[in-house]
């Protein structure tokens, strides 16, 4: 009944996991991304635990912090010789995505090279001996902050001795174990630490280096990253090496040349951009399963876009098409149209409170629409796409920001905030197969309609519109509805 339902709400996915699909981690995981299920399931991936010419280790963890971690005032204010200090990384800023010396500021007071030296000269390291030699050799303000800091209850060794100080030291690239929005960074400082709330990597060559950092940058692997760690609260989560170990890796886009090729769409600045950088991403898989993998699991992510509109045998057709005639897909597209449809999108905006303000106009539309006045409803839709978001920013605390003649959203969160502009806040529900093709026949020509071009009076045009503007009306009640229910925002669901 699910699959033979149209308009159904469900995701289909779900019926095709086995039994023995569902066992261990992999239940969470295909359960709460149902679309993954090839991808989990998948012999052709390399894992990420398997990766050759790439080691993963665990960070610094001192035992006592306010002991050894020095801001960059403290380290000023301390006296203490610069050689002494070993730059930390530990909680990096979003902003960046390669770490430089101007982005640390935090420091370990690390006496490892100078007890080295010392003990190869026959000095037995004790607190009392160390303490000794740093005076003699005229470092009075360390000596003197190590005699002021109380022993800890069971501690072993000297005071300067950090619990742990991780696999290995000098990372090239970084990962946050706890987050909302995952990012690799690059490592471009010298001698440095990271902390234990970082895992740390290593690669091989500056290429595997360079080209993992974009890869696991890429919103494909976010969401990856989202799906194989552990939720520990809302948006928020945390990564072990167990977690890390299982992501596949889709190892041709290890190479410059993929590196190269991804350069003009990365970041991804609009919908654009993701639909040519996960393209890029699909044409580097091995083999033909891992590519249909995932030209499936990122046509899924647009759920929303199709699955009310096509049944999943009809979906598979039209992807079928796309790949080989794309007029014939657009024609495919317009004969699954139906007038009922209009009916389906008025009952959402006359019976949802979400829409309430501003039902009477799409109403308005939707009847320029019936009457054959396609002018009239392109003319008005176009702008409606910002205006629906703009809702949903609103009604869910969020804020409409205008500077420098471009508007801004920023997204609420528990204390976080996200702001995007109109093309990013689109891409971020608009991705895949579907909206590839949406993409190509409706963003680019919206923005023009919205700039003053002429518009056709095309009944053709105004069903690619029609189901652009109500998939994405569709995914912002989703939202809307996901964040209530969350109690992320104070209404009624």
């Amino acid at each position: 009944m699910i699959l033979q339902n149209r308009y159904n709400p469900y995701n289909v996915e779900l019926v095709k996991a086995s039994h023995e699909d569902l066992e261990a981690r992999n239940v969470v995981r295909i359960l709460s991304n149902p679309p993954i299920y090839d991808i989990i399931t998948s012999d052709g991936f390399t894992r990420f635990g398997d990766l050759s010419g790439v080691e993963a280790g665990s960070g610094l963890s001192t035992g006592n912090n306010d002991f050894f971690y020095f801001s960059e005032e403290e380290r000023e204010d301390s006296g203490i010789d610069d050689k002494f200090f070993r730059p930390v990384i530990k909680n990096p800023s979003s902003e960046i995505r390669a770490i430089t010396s101007d982005d640390i500021d935090l420091y370990l007071l690390d006496l490892q090279s100078y007890t080295d030296e010392l003990e190869s000269e026959g000095v037995e390291i004790t607190e009392a001996n160390v303490v000794e030699e740093l005076r003699e050799d005229g470092h009075n303000e360390l000596a003197e902050y190590i005699e002021n800091e109380p022993r800890r209850y069971n501690q072993e060794g000297p005071v300067f001795e950090v619990d742990y100080r991780g696999v290995f030291e000098n990372p090239d690239l970084v990962i946050p174990k706890i987050f909302d929005n995952q990012r690799c960074y690059r490592v471009e400082v010298e001698d440095a630490l990271f902390d234990t709330a970082m895992i740390g990597l290593q690669a091989e060559t500056d290429e595997i280096r360079d080209s993992l950092a974009r890869l696991l940058n890429t919103p494909l692997y976010k969401e990856f990253f989202q799906t194989y760690a552990d939720p520990i609260d809302l948006d928020w989560y945390r990564l072990n090496f167990g977690s890390l170990r299982d992501i596949p890796v889709i190892k041709g886009a290890l190479s410059q040349d993929l590196f190269n090729r991804m350069e003009p769409f990365f970041p991804p600045e609009d919908d654009g951009d993701l639909v040519s950088l996960n393209q890029l991403l699909i044409e580097s898989c091995e083999s033909d399963s891992e590519k249909e993998s995932i030209r499936r699991y990122l046509a899924s992510r647009d759920d929303f876009a199709w699955s009310w509109f096509m049944t999943p045998s009809e979906f598979e057709e039209f992807q079928q098409l796309l790949e080989s005639d794309e007029e014939a897909a657009r024609e495919f597209i317009v004969e699954r149209f139906e007038e009922e449809l209009l009916d389906k999108a008025r009952n959402t905006f006359e019976n949802i409170g979400f829409f309430e303000d501003r039902s009477e106009l799409l109403n308005d539309l939707l009847m320029e629409f019936e009457q054959g006045h396609y002018r009239g409803f392109l003319a008005g839709i176009v702008l409606q796409f910002e205006g629906v978001l703009g809702d949903l920013v609103e009604e869910t605390g969020g804020e409409i920001i205008e500077k420098d003649h471009e508007t801004k959203f920023k997204m609420p969160g528990r204390g976080r905030t996200q702001t995007k502009n109109l093309g990013s806040l689109i891409s971020h529900f608009f991705d895949g197969v579907f909206s590839t093709f949406l993409d190509e026949t409706v963003r680019q020509r919206r923005n023009k309609i919205a700039h003053g071009d002429i518009i056709e009076n095309s009944r053709e045009l105004s069903i690619y519109f029609f189901i652009s503007f109500y998939a994405l009306c569709n995914a912002s009640l989703n939202e809307y509805v996901r964040l209530a229910e969350e109690d992320q925002i104070g209404v009624s669901v």
